[in-house]
């Protein structure tokens, strides 16, 4: 049928294919907004200047509910040679506040160190539970500390809350470093989730 007999059913589809077209491209453009966000390293506040040593952590919040946290978080990294003394993630800095340690949340963070801690054995970590409401407590699935000089990885599988009001009522942890087995299982589970968040974490 020819368009003069059709009008309304001609423009009722241009119109739908505009609109798509038009939202196509700014979910896209959304996408890589978040993306770039979602992949930056952020230094840690109390990084000393004079300090060439230098580890990403990488924190991975569970995907539960109310499993973020607006509370500040501390740790410990207890290496063979050295430990780095307890160390700040600042959740009220204006920067960070509510950007980080938000539910499913991968986070990334610098940290400067005045010379090798060795080989890791474990990692302390809590809060000061001072979050408001639900964002006191956090749900932590694991940790990932890269030795940015030897390129060595460390594994710390927690899966459990820091929360006074959840399971064991503990918002202090120690946990050691991942086993042969266990890292292999977590390699795994993160390319899983990082390609599940390429799929299916995007507007588009």
């Amino acid at each position: 049928a020819s368009f003069d007999q059709n009008k309304t059913i001609y423009l009722t589809i241009i119109i739908i294919s505009s609109l798509y077209i038009i939202l196509f491209i700014w979910c896209r453009y959304m996408d890589l907004i978040v993306d770039r966000s979602k992949a930056k390293i952020r230094l840690l506040e109390d990084n000393n200047i004079d300090d060439f040593y230098f580890y990403e952590i990488i924190f991975f919040t569970g995907n539960r509910f109310n499993a973020g946290t607006d509370s500040i978080v501390y740790f410990n990294i207890s290496g063979s040679i050295a430990d780095s003394g307890y160390r700040k993630v600042n959740c009220t800095n204006e920067e960070l506040k509510g950007k980080v340690f938000q539910r499913a949340s991968i986070d990334s963070f610098l940290m400067t160190s005045q010379s090798s801690l060795g080989s890791l054995n474990y990692l302390r970590i809590c809060h000061d539970n001072s979050g408001k409401g639900s964002k006191e407590s956090w749900f932590l699935k694991f940790v990932i500390i890269h030795d940015l000089q030897t390129r060595e990885k460390f594994y710390f599988i927690c899966n459990k809350w820091f929360a006074l009001d959840k399971e064991d009522g503990l918002i202090d942890r120690v946990i050691p470093v991942a086993a042969s087995k266990q890292k292999t299982e977590l390699k795994y589970l993160t390319e899983k989730q990082t390609k599940n968040k390429l799929s299916d974490g995007h507007i588009w």
